[in-house]
Formats: structure tokens, C-alpha cells, sequence
């Protein structure tokens, strides 16, 4: 008994959250983001109290979009899946939980985690993961059936900074982030009690894990002297001061070379300025600083936070 599903990684330009139209046009993810390592990609099937049944067998997969971001899969159900399934009282649903684990580690599904080293855009990959229940009376009945689409969760934090194109004269010489943690849970909070990926909300998903890289940490340039990058494991920014996660810049404006010490806060933003209380760094989300000026010795920037669509 085989089943078929759609995979979806989707892009940041198509993201549900606070940007607005006029800025969800960047390009589509990276290959880094998207990435799928055969030798660490498996679908697990649960029942819907999360008891384990057993993996999918003999996968197959192919993408169907050329950015990468969607793929169709192909596999056989575990017998133990059709054993449990024959032994359900009359009139009970047979409902299982297909979840991917993508680029992880082997293990209870809970306890996975992953390293900052695992998130490394030449040859790493970013650890995802992704659930949809599904009643499989079509697959008992007969030999194939349809479960639709399964959308991935990215495990980490995207963080951007870049100059503003209307910025001319300005140029970013190095970025650097005074904390974050060195690993992350693979799966999000919430993980053993949804039906389905898409129902995870990003203030419910954050799952605490504590292990601080604590010396500055370069940001890698993307684009020369306009984009510097990082993914991050999920990081707790809120519960020690001392410990809050911010970004120190070198500029070069108008010739002159300018440092800005822990200048970009995860806070939100008033004309252009960090205030209010500092946020947490969350998985799926994208924290984008945009230098939009350089003004009386002071950057002034538009924050941005969204989600990766999923």
C-alpha cells in the first residue's frame, strides 16, 4: 500500500505575516534554504495520540517547482501501520499522523536537536519538520492514496541586515552578534499535539533550549558591503539582560568609516530606532534590518519580521 503527498518549502516572498505587499519581493529562498538530504529525510507514522507505528519505506521524491521549495513523494506504508489500522473498534476513524523529519538527526521525535555548525550554507542543511493527520480509509480500501500536501517547518532563524538601494554611499564592512545558541530543538513546541504544520502559530512555536555561543559571531556577506546573513537556532532574548542578542556594525558612509556597537536590537522599531522590550529569536521567522539612513551619527532602520510561509 503506497501513498503520494506534496513536500512544501515555501518562500519568503509569498510570507503571511507583517510585511506588507511593497517589500515581499525578494528572490525565492536560497538553495541552503530549501535544501533535502536524502540521508537524513524520513516519514514517521504516528497514531493520533502520538503513539509510533513505523517509517515509510522505499521514498521516492522529485521536485516539481524550480526554485526546490516543492517536492512530490512517493513511498510504501510500514505493514505495522495496516496491522494497527485492522484492529480499531467499528465506527472508529482510521486517523494517523504523517510527520517528515527533514535533515535530522535519528530519534525520539521530541528530543532531536541540532547544532549551529549544522546550519552552514556551503554544506550544511537546515533541519524541518512537518505533520498532517490524515483518515487513511482511501489506502485500506485500496492500493494508493492522495494525503495532499505536507508543509515543512524550518527549524531555524533567518537574519538579515542590508542597505537600503536608495542608500547610496554607504557600504556595511562587517556584522557581528554578541549571543545566540549554539544548538536548538529540531521540532517546535506544540509538535505532538497539532494535526497539521499549517496550525502552528509563531507565538506558540518557540521551544526553549539553552546553550549560549557567547564571543562575537560574524554574519557571512551575501552581497559585497550590502547583505550580511545568519540562520540561527531559536534563542530566549528575553529572560536575561545581560544576555540580549544584538548586532554591531562597521559602515563605511560618505568615505568615512563608522562603528556602531550593538546597534540592531530585536525590539520593535519608532522613526527608525530600537524601543519597547526585546523579543525572541523564533524558528520559520525572517528578522530583517534594513539600513535606510545614516543620520547624525546614527543609523536609522526599518525592522521587519515575518514569517517563512509554510
Amino acid at each position: 500500500h503506497d501513498v503520494n503527498f506534496v513536500l512544501a518549502i515555501d518562500n519568503h516572498n509569498t510570507t503571511r505575516a507583517s510585511w506588507d505587499d511593497a517589500t515581499a519581493t525578494d528572490e525565492l529562498g536560497v538553495g541552503f534554504e530549501n535544501r533535502i538530504m536524502a540521508s537524513s529525510l524520513r516519514v514517521s507514522i504516528y497514531t493520533a495520540d502520538n503513539l509510533y507505528i513505523g517509517d515509510g519505506e522505499d521514498l521516492m521524491y522529485w521536485p516539481i517547482s524550480e526554485d526546490g521549495s516543492r517536492y512530490q513523494f512517493h513511498g510504501t506504508v510500514p505493514v505495522a501501520l495496516l496491522e494497527h489500522a485492522s484492529t480499531l473498534a467499528a465506527g472508529v476513524a482510521p486517523e494517523y499522523k504523517f510527520m517528515v523529519y527533514a535533515n535530522c538527526d535519528e530519534g525520539d521525535g521530541g528530543a532531536i536537536t541540532y547544532g549551529f555548525d549544522d546550519l552552514d550554507m556551503i554544506s550544511g542543511a537546515m533541519p524541518m519538520w512537518g505533520v498532517k493527520q490524515v483518515d487513511i480509509s482511501s489506502l485500506l480500501n485500496k492500493r494508493v492514496q492522495e494525503l495532499g500536501t505536507i508543509s515543512l517547518l524550518r527549524a531555524a532563524a533567518k537574519i538579515e541586515v542590508l542597505v537600503d538601494e536608495s542608500l547610496a554611499d554607504c557600504t556595511i564592512d562587517g556584522a557581528s552578534i554578541n549571543y545566540h545558541n549554539r544548538s536548538g530543538y529540531a521540532l517546535p513546541a506544540g509538535w505532538d499535539a497539532t494535526a497539521s504544520t499549517t496550525s502552528l502559530d509563531r507565538d506558540a512555536i518557540f521551544r526553549e533550549y539553552r546553550q549560549l555561543h557567547t564571543s562575537p559571531h560574524a554574519l557571512t556577506e551575501v552581497e559585497s558591503g550590502r547583505r550580511y546573513v545568519m540562520y540561527v537556532p531559536e534563542y530566549n532574548n528575553t529572560i536575561f539582560p545581560d544576555f540580549e542578542a544584538k548586532i554591531s556594525l562597521n559602515v563605511t558612509y560618505n568615505s568615512t568609516a563608522l562603528e556602531f556597537p550593538d546597534a540592531l536590537q530585536f525590539r520593535t522599531h519608532v522613526d527608525g530606532r530600537p524601543a519597547g522590550e526585546a523579543s525572541n529569536i523564533v524558528r520559520n521567522t525572517i528578522y530583517r534590518f534594513r539600513i535606510t539612513q545614516v543620520k547624525s551619527g546614527d543609523l536609522v532602520l526599518n525592522y521587519e519580521v515575518a514569517d517563512w510561509q509554510r
